[in-house]
């Protein structure tokens, strides 16, 4: 055979098997190594706890996903509403961790409130008191603990839907640092020191990249990964919430991790594309103004901001009204009006 031709059939056939092995690797984040610990709490004991509506809940749709793309229902365990009490979660979470083996992978998902309370975020349980979320919280540091004593497997991947999810983040980090053996990554609707919306933008979005939508596929070639994941998310939130995500991942972390093969069903126009959107800023904002405001109640407050990146400040309100700090859209703030005579006691006053 001429040496040519026998290059170019080595290169096409090498081709052929790179791409298998490339589509292959879609079940690499879903399948029967794979053990998610899903929790939802929209309703509370106490009634002075915001609930929320339970009609169109995406925590169910998300795993009926999850077993859909090939974890095995009895991998997962799903807690809502009055099943979830601190006991349930710390019972459900050693029963699931138990039954990993070595390579295995375990998700964790909650959505529901996150208080954040002595510079900590507690997930609220169905049953916490509002007036003692540090002792009737979960202190999400627990599933640090938990998985570092029970958990046989390599990789953590925790998402959440709440306000100051990215609290995640840190106890992935603190996971992997403590267990280098263990590489982890967090994805959440909310950074550290935000907010997060009421509506479901998070898990739809979460829910549509395991489906494998087509218009979420952003370099086009059939596979949805990591990256992308995580670029989808920080641009549905900015963009269709004017919220800041959180993210967060190990060094020792694939970021072409593929989460699924996108689909050839037709999706409906509405569906959430980065291509449709103009690019995020990817500098940090000038400088802000030395004084400015945020609406609150009906009354905007003077307020100092600390930092900005892609868009967003970070604000730290008077201790007098709120000791707290937080993210917010440069949407939110105004330039603060010259200040009365009254009112010159330093960068925090009410207007």
């Amino acid at each position: 055979m001429n040496s040519l031709v026998l290059f170019f059939t080595i290169l096409i056939l090498s081709s052929d098997t790179d791409k298998k092995n490339i589509f292959s690797g879609h079940s690499s984040l879903l399948g029967s190594h794979t053990f998610a610990f899903v929790i939802g709490v929209l309703s509370f004991k106490d009634s002075r706890i915001e609930t929320y509506p339970s009609e169109g809940r995406k925590d169910q749709e998300l795993v009926s996903t999850l077993v859909k793309q090939g974890v095995p229902a009895e991998n997962i365990i799903f807690l809502k509403d009055k099943e979830v009490s601190l006991k349930a979660i710390h019972e459900s979470l050693n029963s699931l961790l138990k039954r990993s083996s070595h390579g295995d992978r375990f998700i964790f998902y909650y959505t529901g409130h996150g208080y954040a309370e002595s510079n900590n975020v507690f997930l609220a349980p169905y049953d916490m008191d509002d007036d003692k979320p540090i002792e009737t919280g979960f202190d999400p540091f627990q599933l640090a603990t938990i998985l570092l004593k029970t958990f046989k497997g390599s990789e953590v991947l925790f998402w959440g839907d709440f306000c100051n999810a990215g609290i995640l983040g840190e106890v992935v980090e603190r996971i992997t640092k403590l267990n280098p053996a263990i590489r982890g990554a967090a994805l959440t609707s909310a950074h550290r020191w935000a907010y997060s919306t009421k509506n479901w933008t998070y898990t739809t979005l979460l829910i549509s990249l395991l489906q494998g939508k087509k218009s979420l596929d952003i370099d086009n070639n059939g596979l949805i990964t990591f990256k992308e994941a995580r670029q989808n998310i920080l641009g549905a939130m900015w963009h269709l919430e004017d919220q800041l995500s959180g993210e967060w991942y190990s060094n020792n972390f694939n970021e072409n991790q593929i989460w699924s093969k996108t689909a050839s069903l037709m999706e409906e126009p509405q569906e959430f594309s980065l291509k449709n959107y103009p690019d995020i800023p990817r500098s940090t904002h000038s400088i802000a103004p030395p004084s400015m405001q945020i609406k609150r109640e009906g009354r905007w407050i003077r307020i100092e901001v600390t930092d900005s990146y892609l868009g967003f400040y970070r604000i730290r309100f008077p201790k007098e009204i709120q000791d707290w700090e937080e993210w917010v859209s440069v949407k939110l703030l105004r330039i603060s009006p010259p200040q009365k005579k009254r009112d010159l006691k330093g960068p925090f006053s009410l207007e």
